[in-house]
């Protein structure tokens, strides 16, 4: 349960981190 709990957190973090970076990639495009 623990290890679920940890691998659902790095998960939620690395698509926070791509969403970031996808958001500072369009900006100078803009």
């Amino acid at each position: 349960m623990l290890r679920y709990s940890v691998h659902s957190q790095s998960v939620t973090m690395l698509l926070v981190i791509m969403k970031i970076i996808h958001f500072h990639m369009k900006i100078p495009h803009l």
